[in-house]
């Protein structure tokens, strides 16, 4: 009885096991990633492959002809990044730098591959990534096998993790010195016992000798030192430089969504704007607008005007705004940030809510928007903020605020009111009234060759 129960239990596990092993193998092709955690700017030789993984029965292709890496761009559609024809067996790498290395190989189902390698991670690299394989079954059917979606995100480091890591380095540094002075004492010690009763010159010798190896060792140090303050910068760049100002208040929502924060979780929202119903409306917006869409429609006679926003509520965490002249939206029941100034503008139009929206009153047929601004600074004194996402700011006094790292595009926003009741009320962004027209200003970060002036020179 015992030994029959042992035998099932043994077989329980076969079939548990194979059952595993199917599972694992259902994705004839996989994209991997090594190394396994990357970090921008710091990790080296970051190689992105697709290749065949598993037995050969479970792919239905009997010969290749084309392999494809693709990324998605978020809207469902996606860039072909790398591709290889089994024809000419030739990669074709598309709008990479020189320095990226592609490589594969189109033969048998096992032998095919495709990998791209940056020396250095970038940008590109973060995002989610496809392998197809195209070619064709037994019966000469042209098929198409896709891997599994491959998400890249960065490792990010907290303040903690980057001071452990300077006090790693500061430890590594300290014993490589030591090593070496070490070694060169008992180097020199060494030679002066078997010279000790020969000749004067030979001392003099081996302690120039010393003092050649004791300068090398200082100077080696002194370069590793400036290696690791160069990676602490980085690290520090790519850190606590992307955590947005603490306080209560709404940002507008760029087309690509709310920005990258390491500290804050975004609320959204938007609000819906009935504006004039007469003919000719006049909604509009700038011909290349980077809002989120839907900003303008019309249901029948009735024109409407959409605001989306990114709505942050961070208490005693992240760093203070910075001086300058720029204006964003304040929350209900809450306090502009320090340095802010509130203001309103009565819209004249009347308004619906959806989600987390910012502040705002109802008066009847009237809405009235409220706002949060500063002007302690001069716009082209450039301030710093998280710059890996495009976001919004409203314009003042007449000029967009510059962020380090960051080019900024002038965008406007028209409403079409009932003209006379709109009117403005203390500090508020710049715009007309009679329509009411904001000016906006759209950030996004900077690529090779640009100037923060560049986008307004092109208007």
């Amino acid at each position: 009885m015992r030994l029959t129960i042992m035998l099932k239990s043994r077989a329980l596990i076969c079939v548990l096991t194979l059952a595993a092993l199917v599972s694992i193998s259902c994705a004839s092709f996989l994209l991997t990633l090594s190394p396994n955690a990357i970090t921008q700017g710091l990790t080296e030789n970051a190689t992105l492959r697709c290749n065949y993984w598993g037995e050969a029965a479970l792919s239905k292709l009997y010969s290749v002809t084309r392999v494809q890496i693709r990324k998605d761009r978020g809207d469902g559609a996606s860039h072909l990044f790398a591709e290889l024809a089994s024809n000419e067996n030739v990669v074709t790498l598309k709008w990479f730098s020189d320095s990226v290395i592609v490589r594969g190989n189109a033969s048998s189902i096992g032998e095919t591959y495709l990998e791209i390698t940056w020396p250095v991670a970038v940008d590109d690299l973060f995002g989610r990534f496809a392998c197809d394989v195209s070619g064709f079954d037994a019966n000469g059917a042209i098929l198409t096998e896709t891997s599994p979606t491959l998400e890249i995100t960065e490792a990010n480091y907290t303040v903690h993790e980057v001071m452990r890591l300077l006090a790693v380095l500061k430890t590594e540094q300290k014993t490589y010195c030591d090593e070496r002075v070490r070694a060169a004492e008992e180097s020199f010690s060494m030679r002066i016992r078997e010279v000790e009763a020969n000749h004067t010159a030979m001392l003099y010798l081996l302690a120039n000798e010393l003092k050649s190896e004791t300068n090398q060792t200082l100077s080696t140090a002194t370069e590793f030192s400036e290696e690791i303050r160069g990676q602490v910068e980085t690290i520090l760049s790519l850190t606590l430089h992307q955590f947005w100002p603490e306080g209560f208040y709404g940002l507008l929502m760029p087309e690509l969504g709310c920005p990258y924060d390491n500290g804050v979780q975004w609320t959204t929202g938007h609000l819906q704007f009935r504006t004039d119903p007469s003919d000719p409306n006049n909604d509009t917006v700038s011909e290349v607008s980077r809002l989120k869409k839907p900003v303008l429609e019309k249901n029948g006679t009735e024109h409407f005007v959409n605001q989306f926003y990114c709505v942050s509520r961070k208490s005693g965490e992240g760093p203070r705004w910075p001086m300058g002249s720029y204006c964003f939206h304040k929350l209900e029941g809450s306090d502009c940030p320090w340095g802010f100034e509130a203001g309103a503008i009565n819209m004249g139009v009347a308004t619906s809510e959806q989600g987390n929206a910012p502040s705002y009153l109802v008066a009847g047929d009237s809405t009235y928007l409220s706002f949060c601004c500063r002007s302690d600074s001069p716009a082209n004194v450039s301030i710093e903020l998280p710059n890996l996402k495009p976001f919004y700011l409203y314009r003042l006094k007449g000029t967009c605020q510059e962020v380090t790292g960051m080019s900024v595009t002038p965008e406007f926003m028209t409403i079409d009111t009932v003209n006379g009741a709109d009117f403005f009320n203390i500090v508020v962004p710049d715009g007309t009234l009679n329509d009411v027209r904001f000016e906006l200003c759209y950030y996004q970060k900077l690529t090779t060759g640009d100037t923060p002036s560049d986008a307004i020179d092109d208007i």
